[in-house]
């Protein structure tokens, strides 16, 4: 599991309107298929769209791995 499996979705209910969240591993698991905790109706969500969520939260995770591992170094640079 990936650090981008633990964050929430926001969805809204296309039969209910009802605002509800799941987890992008919850999400990748069911096969993209989501359920409404109101009305129990079942959709999947779009695989193109799901992607570029995926593919932009993965990327913000990598740049922020990245300035943390930069400020890490120049602060113990300066330590020798």
């Amino acid at each position: 599991m990936s650090l981008i499996d633990t964050q929430e979705l926001k969805l809204i209910c296309d039969g209910c309107s009802h605002h509800f969240s799941e987890t992008v591993g919850d999400v990748k698991l069911n096969d993209r298929w989501t359920k409404c905790p109101s009305c129990g109706r079942r959709d999947q969500v779009d695989k193109a769209g799901f992607e570029a969520v995926i593919a932009a939260g993965e990327k913000q995770i990598a740049d922020l791995q990245a300035k943390v591992r930069s400020v890490g170094e120049n602060l113990f640079k300066g330590g020798n």
